[in-house]
């Protein structure tokens, strides 16, 4: 009997494996696109510029349309031949952990899809404590077609406040190096809490909270076990970024 053909969510085409050629390490990137229709690639700042390599380059996944189970590699280099740097950092916050490279890859020929302005989370929506989240993105590499798997998080910090005086927020979930980069979204749902009370939409929706950055580590015990926290940079800094270039 046949496995059911329910196509893939947005969310899962949204995301690449990003490799090394010269490396096994990996890592998690995301699609984006600014108001000028100009494309990006997210990441981490430390996925391109890493403290103990200099990678020249990286490579990303293209995804065929309609079968996106079908790939094409593309190669992107991270410096130009002058050895400037080909990706954009934060313009003013140096330890802001994002990256955005400019693609010169027409998304619209493959069956990747790309985030937006439009899925940042809107000012009169509620983040309770304790949300659920999910974070998308590649703890392993796996092998072909190398789709991503969604990963529960909680909300573990107050959303729209800096956490440990940086900008971003803390997450309690179980994450792994190759997640780097990854997109954390909130549930999909039909029904939001906003400041004016509950509303519904006909279809479900998601929205783009953070950038996964990293896991906090302590100098607690480790028979205790870990903590489990994890960083992840506000979606909005992703538009200071693609802006400042």
């Amino acid at each position: 009997m046949p496995i059911p053909n329910r196509g893939v969510p947005q969310e899962y085409a949204t995301v690449t494996l990003i490799q090394y050629p010269n490396s096994n390490s990996h890592a998690t990137g995301f699609f984006y696109t600014d108001q000028d229709e100009n494309q990006y690639l997210i990441t981490n700042k430390h996925v391109v510029d890493p403290e103990d390599e200099d990678p020249e380059e990286i490579r990303i996944l293209l995804r065929d349309t309609p079968n996106i189970s079908n790939l094409h590699y593309e190669d992107i280099e991270l410096v130009d031949g002058s050895g400037e740097r080909n990706w954009l950092s934060h313009p003013t916050d140096s330890d802001v952990d994002i990256a955005a490279i400019p693609l010169d890859v027409d998304l619209q020929q493959y069956g990747n899809m790309a985030f937006s302005q439009d899925v940042f989370m809107p000012d009169d929506v509620q983040i309770g404590a304790g949300e659920q989240a999910m974070i998308i993105g590649h703890p392993f590499k796996g092998n072909r077609p190398y789709f991503p798997v969604a990963r529960s998080a909680l909300i573990a910090s107050p959303y729209g406040v800096p956490f440990e005086g940086m900008k971003c927020f803390a997450t309690d979930a179980n994450m792994h190096s190759g997640t780097s980069g990854s997109p954390v979204l909130t549930i999909p749902s039909a029904i939001q809490e906003t400041e004016g009370g509950i509303s519904m939409f006909a279809g479900e929706r998601t929205y783009l909270l953070g950038v996964h950055s990293a896991t906090l580590h302590s100098d607690h015990d480790p028979e205790e076990g870990p903590l489990n926290l994890n960083l992840s940079w506000y979606a909005e800094l992703i538009e200071d970024i693609v802006n400042s270039s």
